[in-house]
């Protein structure tokens, strides 16, 4: 129904109307209404004008920028809840990279390829000539010859001078002392 006869009708679908709405108005929520009259009681049809007289309309767009601002003080605060919790998500994410570039790269389980292993310099002894470590069979010294494997599985290399080499299981080579 159109009490006023504006074209806009009596019945409200804004939930937001049910309390400052007057209840001796006519008229009631239909959650469905459509083109409701915030003045039922005062033709006007212009549009834009929601059914009220432009005197009517200034005082209910102030009563609408009051509740506006309310609104936008607590969107305010919802809006720097989530700038703080991007901001600790962020950081996680940071530190969590930091953990991963820090920690040591695992152990290659491709076993075609020669593994690479650090090995602590030994100290470097005063006499050249007694080398008791290399660590590729490239650095063994020229003209010797490899043995067979032994019973566990070491290999051998006997140089020119009679020394005997066995090869360490990271590929390394030391100067048997038996």
């Amino acid at each position: 129904s159109d009490s006023d006869g504006d074209g806009y009708g009596d019945n409200w679908g804004n939930p937001e109307w049910n309390e400052s709405r007057n209840s001796s108005w006519p008229g009631t929520f239909v959650l469905s209404a459509s083109k409701p009259d915030k003045c039922p009681l005062q033709a006007y049809e212009y549009a834009q004008s929601d059914g009220c007289p432009p005197d009517d309309l200034v005082q209910d767009e102030e009563s609408d920028s009051l509740s506006d601002d309310t609104s936008s003080d607590s969107g305010m605060t919802l809006m720097y809840g989530l700038a703080a919790l991007g901001g600790v998500v962020v950081l996680g994410l940071v530190g969590a990279v930091v953990v991963l570039l820090r920690k040591p790269p695992p152990a290659r389980k491709n076993p075609t390829k020669e593994p690479e292993f650090v090995h602590e310099e030994e100290p470097v002894a005063e006499n050249f000539d007694t080398v008791t470590w290399v660590q590729t069979w490239e650095e063994l010294p020229a003209g010797g010859e490899y043995l067979p494997a032994d019973s566990n599985g070491t290999v051998w290399y006997r140089t020119l001078e009679g020394e005997h080499w066995q090869q360490e299981q990271d590929q390394s080579w030391s100067l048997w002392q038996g």
